[in-house]
């Protein structure tokens, strides 16, 4: 579901998420685990939907696309990068970049929501519904700015257990 809200609101947002949220530590082991997690996840659904793991359904590039952004996603549950910067870091182009998000939009793997100012688009939520922090992002979304957001069903399924991680 894409919803607007205005960029200046863009940093008391992110303030009051980041002292409430859990933080995946940035020790490798555990960061790579919760990255491969989401990725059995996603191979779950690539294959029903496909027949096809998620490696063999996206291009090599893509999918190492796809290990990146879920890098940028898995320490706090979202991201604020824009779509350019993470190309630019990343290494790839923005279109691809653009395609992926756009891709596990349509599986339910993450939530956009976009932000407007003077008339342009600006940085975007990316919320992965798979994160221990997923019900608390959302609950302020809807308290908060009265986005009508809706639990994603794949998050009772298949999310991270903090147990899992450490």
């Amino acid at each position: 579901m894409k919803l607007n809200i205005r960029s200046y609101t863009m940093r008391p947002i992110i303030c009051k998420l980041d002292s409430k949220l859990y933080r995946v530590p940035k020790r490798k082991k555990i960061i790579t685990k919760a990255i491969n997690h989401i990725l059995n996840v996603i191979d779950i659904i690539t294959f029903e939907n496909e027949g096809k793991t998620t490696k063999e359904y996206l291009t090599s590039r893509k999918y190492e696309t796809l290990k990146m952004f879920l890098s940028f996603v898995i320490e706090k549950g979202y991201c604020t990068l824009t779509q350019e910067k993470m190309a630019y870091k990343i290494g790839v182009s923005h279109p691809i970049i653009n395609e992926l998000i756009k891709w596990l939009e349509e599986i339910e793997i993450c939530q956009q929501i976009k932000t407007v100012g003077a008339g342009r688009r600006r940085n975007s939520f990316y919320i992965l519904t798979l994160h221990p922090n997923y019900l608390y992002i959302l609950e302020y979304f809807r308290t908060e700015w009265y986005f009508p957001l809706e639990m994603n069903p794949l998050y009772s399924k298949y999310r991270i257990e903090l147990t899992e991680l450490l």
